[in-house]
């Protein structure tokens, strides 16, 4: 995934000012979940649980817009349509929600 990361006073910040044109990585990361390893000025590792199985795609698409909207990022809109592709893609559309 292209989900840059910065490191600032021990945290790391993967969405504050984030670059990235395209909406795959987050939407991967809402749906799927993401681990980052642990660092030396953070030896815990970081991880974000699946929530897949718990929203829809209407729902995983405000959330990511919300994202992408702030904390200083530029992003556009997600679209729901984005979302269920995403989910197809990673082999999720049977996934409770």
């Amino acid at each position: 995934m292209d989900v840059t990361a910065r490191v600032d006073n021990g945290t790391i910040d993967i969405w504050s000012g984030n670059q990235s044109p395209g909406t795959d990585s987050l939407i991967a990361i809402i749906l799927s979940g993401s681990r980052l390893p642990s660092t030396a000025p953070a030896p815990s590792a970081l991880a974000m649980p699946p929530f897949g199985w718990r929203y829809n795609e209407t729902e995983i698409a405000e959330l990511a817009t919300f994202v992408r909207t702030s904390w200083g990022n530029g992003g556009s809109a997600v679209m729901a349509a984005e979302v269920a592709a995403m989910r197809k893609s990673l082999s999720l559309e049977d996934a409770q929600r």
